[in-house]
């Protein structure tokens, strides 16, 4: 079965090997749940194109499949011999008004007279173009962007360049898809205290387990709770094959384990972890289980740590890794909390002295550049 795209992403890749990906990116994730496959398809060839003989062959399959054409103008994408090739192509089978025009290097100048660009000043599209628009289209100018790092949908220039695209792939108007994702974003800020939430609660239920009653009162007391813990961990459990069910299955499978930490509310919340695979994958950076967690004030970093003194930072909007993870001394870590401004990480941990007790030891971390700035230990556990 033939596979369907949005848009089609033409470009040099002297010129924008940087910046397309960025664009796909921000366009696949605009509007979706963080848990969700992207909403949108987008086709670039480095992430669509399989290996194939026939090169032109496939490339074509794939412009035939595809709704809308999105060229990243550049003074190199305009002597491209395959970008040529491609606006051809579409021209020839598609209506001009579904080809985007993005410009990422050279000039683009109208000529109102003509009604077509002026082509002794315009440098950075293929001459393909000549005579096929009767009024001037709107452009996204992206010659700002080169050399910049930072090209998420939390930079605001990016973001509107990248809405002005995503409307008419979503069939929505910019107003309402912007205020979805923020709705989304907020909504996702919500699932991720919830999933801290869990986090914790699992590193309690390895640690703990659960404990006896010491007498009939507090017996009986359990009693209840657990009957409600597990009416709740069965309700979680049916709730998360459900559509968009996870984050009402997370908040359930937590209260389940603060009314009594059951076998059941412990199983509900581990069948969570495991349905989503970015949580299942953090947990599985680390050596050794994840003993403590904080996300940063805008909620945008989250950091972990584990028992074998690794310290990693996540981008929260993607999941990925941010740089290499952050190396201590060998410590039970406690305790991560981020200062007002995000921009330091201070970490509680004991380190084992020998020939005596252990002792508390303070770390304090640069969050940009990654080092450790600080490290005091002090006084004994006991």
């Amino acid at each position: 079965m033939n596979e369907r795209y949005n848009a089609f992403l033409s470009y040099s890749h002297t010129a924008d090997g940087s910046l397309a990906p960025a664009l796909q990116q921000g366009l696949q994730r605009l509007g979706k749940p963080w848990y969700r496959r992207p909403v949108i398809k987008i086709f670039r060839d480095e992430t669509s194109l399989a290996a194939n003989p026939g090169l032109w062959s496939g490339i074509e399959r794939h412009l035939s499949q595809s709704e809308y054409f999105i060229l990243m103008a550049s003074v190199q994408a305009a002597q491209s011999p395959w970008v040529r090739k491609e606006v051809e192509w579409w021209l020839y089978h598609r209506a001009v008004e579904s080809l985007f025009i993005v410009v990422t290097t050279g000039e683009i100048i109208w000529d109102r007279e003509r009604r077509d660009f002026d082509w002794q000043k315009t440098t950075c599209l293929p001459p393909e173009l000549r005579g096929h628009h009767r009024e001037e289209p709107l452009f996204v100018d992206l010659r700002w962007a080169r050399g910049q790092d930072d090209l998420t949908l939390h930079h605001p220039k990016f973001r509107a360049a990248v809405l002005t695209l995503a409307a008419p792939l979503h069939g929505r108007a910019k107003e309402e898809l912007d205020n979805e994702d923020i709705r989304q974003h907020h909504r996702f800020k919500v699932v991720a205290t919830a999933v801290a939430a869990v986090l914790v609660v699992l590193m309690i239920v390895s640690v703990y387990g659960i404990r006896s009653a010491r007498d009939e009162a507090v017996k009986a007391d359990r009693n209840r709770r657990d009957a409600e813990s597990r009416k709740l961990a069965a309700k979680a459990m049916e709730v998360l094959g459900q559509r968009e069910g996870i984050e009402r299955a997370i908040h359930l499978g937590v209260l389940a384990w603060r009314f009594a930490p059951t076998q059941e509310a412990s199983s509900a919340l581990q069948k969570i972890g495991q349905a989503s695979s970015d949580l299942a994958r953090i947990l599985g950076q680390h050596t050794k289980a994840v003993s403590t967690l904080a996300f940063s004030p805008d909620s945008s970093i989250l950091a972990t740590g584990s028992d074998d003194g690794i310290i990693r930072l996540w981008r929260v909007n993607s999941w990925e890794p941010i740089g290499p993870p952050l190396a201590g001394e060998r410590q039970d870590m406690q305790e991560m909390l981020f200062d007002a401004s995000g921009a330091h990480l201070l970490t509680r941990g004991s380190v084992s002295v020998p020939d005596g007790e252990d002792q508390v030891n303070l770390t304090l971390w640069d969050v940009q550049s990654q080092k450790l700035l600080k490290n005091w230990r002090k006084g004994n556990l006991t």
